[in-house]
This record gives structure tokens, C-alpha cells and sequence, in this order.
């Protein structure tokens, strides 16, 4: 499990240290200054931060600007009830708390697990994401960044509308318009990319990224993945072979790829390179202090496994 950083009272402090013991390994901060040289100096999987100090003063203003510098480090708000803590949760979730650990109530080391877990998942949409960027129409884009978003999510296309903002009635026609395939075509897309990138990146067997992108059987993502992308997921175990199915989805993004089968003459001229690069590249989310891009095959992907 990657690295926790804390900013606690002592007592606090001593309470989580015995709660999670060695099972979280984890870099404790004197004050808000240490906290940030800290995040600056290395990788964090989550940071806790306490709502208030021991003096009973709010950390708000803090956690705000630990949420603007460090946009996807998960930000777990550590509450202690019957203390000023409780008056603090909704101005510390409008800051940008991710996830709350109530004293005395919570396990923390799962809330800390699953703060971990949001960070693998964003490392692993990140990751397909830059894999497409140079393919997808940039009017497209925050469509295919939503749906590769919510790739183990089982999201239905009328949750889909309303994550993108558009009325499920017309959001075929929008997606169409963008030269994208129908909403359960793209979301059905965007689950076997994420399950590719599984197997082909990080060691994922078919039956564990069939799990994680929400499909009962293995059997299952076998059939859709060859009868959609035409590839054997086996084939994938490969990381070079990765670029097929993406090529395989880029054949899809007009009209004539709509269905499920695709267009194989459009499919041929891509895979011979005449239509690759034709479209203005879209701005991935900046990589900077605080985010989690990873070379392929390094991403931390310890809390995406089978379970998922």
C-alpha cells in the first residue's frame, strides 16, 4: 500500500497508528507548511488532514489549497464527533474533501483503502485517455472522457445523459453529431478499453479486468471484445498489442463505423495509417504536482484487482 501522509493532532495521531499499525505506511506533518513541502517531495497515495487543528481553529482554507495545487491526491477529512470537526464537514466537502473518516466509527484503513482505490482508478483512466488523445475529435472529447471514466461503473446511458448534461432524447443525435457511436456502443467501447488496458499493461488476467469493468463472465468480455473489436483479450497480454484495439475503436468514431460490427474499409485505411493524426489533439488533464500519470506497466494498480 503506497504512502499516507497525515496532518493531525498527537492524539489523533496515536489513535490511527493504532488502528492501522503498520498496514498503512504513512509520513506524519508538524503543520500545514510541512504538509505541502511534503506532497511536493513525494508520491502520496491519500493525504488526512484533520478539520481542525488542536486548537480548534478550521483547516478549510488549507484544504482548499491543497485541492487546488493537488488535484487528484485523494483528501480524506478526519472528524472527530462532539468536537468543532462536525460543523466543518460541509465547508471542508465544498473545498474538496473527497472522502471522511469518522473517529470511533469508520475502519481506517478501509476508508484509506478506498481512497487509495480512487487514485488507481484515476491513474488508470488517465492512462487510456492518453492512449486516445491523439485520435478523438476534440468535439468528442468530454464525451469519451466521461464514458472512459465511468468504465467500471455499469453506467446505463440515461446516467450517462446526465453526467454529460444532455437530455437522454437527444443524446444520440449530439453523440452523432460528434462523429461518436451510439451511448451504449461508447460506454460498451470504453469498458474494453479499460479491460484491455488491464490486461495488456498491468498484468490483469481476463477474468480480473472482467471484474473490475462490471461483467459477470470472463466469457462475457471474451465474446463482446471479439465480436466488437475483433481481438482475443488473450492477444493482449502483449502491451504492444494494445494500439489494435484502440485502432479498432478510432474506426468506429463516424457513421460508418456506428454499428457493432464497423466499418472494415474505413478499419483497413486506419490500420494502414491514411487516417491516424487527422484530428486536433485534445488537451489531457495537466500533469503536474499532485497528479498520477505513470509509464505503462508502473501505474499503481495494487487496489484494482479481482475484488474490484
Amino acid at each position: 500500500m503506497r504512502t499516507t501522509v497525515l496532518l493531525t493532532d498527537a492524539r489523533t495521531r496515536r489513535e490511527l497508528q493504532a488502528a492501522v499499525g503498520a498496514a498503512v505506511p504513512a509520513v506524519y506533518c508538524r503543520d500545514a507548511a510541512d504538509l505541502t513541502e511534503t506532497l511536493r517531495t513525494i508520491e502520496a497515495g491519500a493525504v488526512l488532514v484533520a478539520l481542525c487543528d488542536e486548537h480548534g481553529s478550521s483547516r478549510v482554507r488549507l484544504i482548499a489549497r491543497l485541492r487546488a495545487e493537488f488535484r487528484f491526491v485523494p483528501l480524506v477529512g478526519v472528524v472527530r464527533l462532539g468536537t468543532a470537526d462536525r460543523d466543518e464537514i460541509i465547508p471542508a466537502i465544498h473545498a474538496g474533501i473527497s472522502h471522511l473518516l469518522l473517529l470511533g466509527v469508520d475502519d481506517p484503513t478501509q476508508v484509506i483503502r478506498r481512497a487509495l482505490e480512487a487514485t488507481d482508478r484515476q491513474a488508470l483512466h488517465d492512462a487510456v485517455l492518453a492512449h486516445l488523445s491523439p485520435h478523438v475529435p476534440h468535439d468528442a472529447w468530454s464525451f469519451v472522457e466521461c464514458a472512459v471514466r465511468s468504465a467500471d461503473r455499469r453506467t446505463s446511458v440515461a446516467g450517462f445523459a446526465r453526467q454529460v448534461g444532455v437530455p437522454s432524447r437527444i443524446l444520440n443525435d449530439r453523440l452523432r453529431s460528434a462523429r461518436l457511436p451510439a451511448a451504449r456502443l461508447l460506454l460498451t467501447w470504453t469498458r474494453l478499453l479499460v479491460a484491455g488496458h488491464l490486461i495488456s499493461h498491468h498484468n490483469h488476467t481476463v477474468t480480473q479486468a472482467a471484474r473490475v469493468v462490471r461483467y459477470p463472465r470472463a466469457l462475457d468480455l471474451r465474446r463482446r471484445m471479439r465480436r466488437l473489436a475483433e481481438v482475443r483479450p488473450s492477444a493482449l497480454t502483449d502491451p504492444g498489442n494494445f494500439a489494435i484495439l484502440i485502432t479498432r475503436f478510432v474506426a468506429s468514431l463516424d457513421s460508418e463505423g456506428s454499428d457493432e460490427t464497423g466499418s472494415t474499409k474505413r478499419r483497413a485505411r486506419l490500420e494502414h495509417g491514411q487516417l491516424l493524426g487527422t484530428w486536433p489533439t485534445p488537451p489531457l488533464p495537466a500533469v503536474g504536482s499532485g497528479s498520477h500519470h505513470h509509464a505503462p506497466g508502473t501505474g499503481p494498480l495494487d487496489g484494482i484487482r479481482a475484488n474490484a
